[in-house]
């Protein structure tokens, strides 16, 4: 009876951890914490299910403890302790482990894509009222865009993307509903297009040719033929597609100063460029970085005001202060070569972890690309997508499904 109850509590507590999570909701911390606490309060099955996760992720855990304990250690050096950065870092591992005790996959899955599902369409309801309501209809940059989507659009385009595998996996697994799992991932594809995310429809492009070149089991000219149409249906997407074209700036590929003009519409040109520039500096270690996050800002800082000048944007970049927007140089720049090191073999331990099956193999892919963009372990919303990946990439790669 007791147990019976204590899952009903965690299955309301995952319906509200999912909602609050697609919604960028802050205070899904005191869902987390409930669930921990109801964790250690049930003992007895969380022990079991501890000792079964260890068990089967102890090579990614050894490696992951490695890699936080010399991020710390850095930090320690650096006086940079801290930093928000540093506070989040065990949030990565702590959410799959979490999640795993709660023993409800399924219930997991269908409440986090029936509340992307919601985002979805209350954006929609604010996206036709913004386009009845001005006079330009524009998607392709602008701050209010983040407001009119509820989640900022990077990290949007991102759920929606996992959100497309864990549908495909429920089509698989479950027996009711079926056609709506099949049709969410061309709903939520569409609307990564529509809205115009340039990394998640990369990735869902490089993530299609995978499927075709290393888990399609059919010959040779059956993964060509799949690869051919793939590309081909990208390009009659992208033609129609003007969010597209202009979040891909074609124009600027046309000049001969390609990063010149690029640099004048796309911040992150400018945003490598400046760490590029850090990097350069003869004070710089390259094999323990600047060690301290605030001294990387300032210099980012000095970067964007004397090398903007010139760049249209240039009132943009001293407002937003942007940070290197790309996880793997940032962990360079901060931790040097050894700080980048760890984090690669993450994700080549995850590799190993997922080959075998295509869809965590897909979700791995998309978390790869997304960090390439972004620094998803600064934010709060970034560490829960990480470790929300996490826990899919080791609950899917358990599974025993087609390849």
């Amino acid at each position: 009876m007791q147990s019976k109850a204590f899952d009903s509590i965690r299955g309301v507590l995952i319906i509200v951890f999912s909602l609050f999570l697609a919604f960028d909701f802050k205070i899904v911390n005191l869902v987390l914490i409930a669930l921990i606490i109801l964790s250690l309060v049930d003992y007895t099955k969380s022990k079991k299910l501890i000792r079964t996760f260890y068990e089967e992720n102890k090579r990614f855990i050894s490696v992951y403890f490695l890699f936080v304990g010399y991020q710390l250690t850095i930090a320690t050096i650096g006086h940079d302790l801290g930093d928000r950065r540093t506070g989040l870092l065990f949030l990565s591992l702590l959410i799959p482990v979490v999640l795993t005790l709660s023993n409800q996959l399924n219930t997991i899955l269908k409440s986090f894509i029936g509340a992307l599902t919601l985002v979805v369409l209350l954006g929609i309801v604010q996206l036709a009222n913004y386009y009845l309501s001005s006079e330009y209809f524009v998607l392709t940059v602008g701050g209010h865009i983040d407001k009119l989507l509820i989640v900022a659009r990077p990290f949007l385009s991102y759920m929606l993307a996992i959100g497309s595998f864990i549908s495909m996996y429920l089509y698989q697994r479950e027996v009711k509903y079926r056609i709506l799992y099949l049709l969410l991932p061309f709903i939520y594809s569409a609307y990564i297009v529509f809205i115009g995310n340039r990394i998640q429809v990369l990735s869902l492009l490089m993530v299609l040719v995978l499927y075709f070149i290393c888990y399609l089991k059919r010959g040779i000219w059956y993964k060509i033929g799949g690869i051919c149409l793939g590309f081909i249906c990208f390009a009659g997407i992208f033609s129609l597609s003007d969010t597209l074209q202009s979040r891909f700036e074609l124009e600027s590929l046309n000049s001969r100063n390609v990063l010149g003009n690029l640099s004048h519409k796309e911040p992150r040109v400018e945003i490598w460029k400046c760490a590029h520039g850090v990097v350069k500096e003869e004070s710089f270690d390259p094999f323990f970085g600047l060690k301290n996050k605030r001294v990387l800002e300032n210099k980012m800082e000095s970067c964007y005001v004397t090398k903007t000048v010139d760049n249209p944007m240039h009132q943009y970049f001293l407002e937003a202060k942007f940070d290197t927007h790309n996880q793997f140089l940032e962990y360079y720049v901060l931790t040097g070569i050894f700080g980048v090191i760890g984090f690669c073999i993450l994700f080549f331990v995850l590799g190993l972890r997922a080959k075998d099956y295509f869809i965590p193999m897909a979700i791995l892919v998309l978390l790869f690309n997304f960090n390439l963009v972004e620094n998803l372990l600064d934010t709060q919303l970034g560490t829960y997508m990480v470790g929300f990946s996490f826990f899919l990439i080791f609950s899917f790669s358990r599974q025993t499904f087609s390849k």
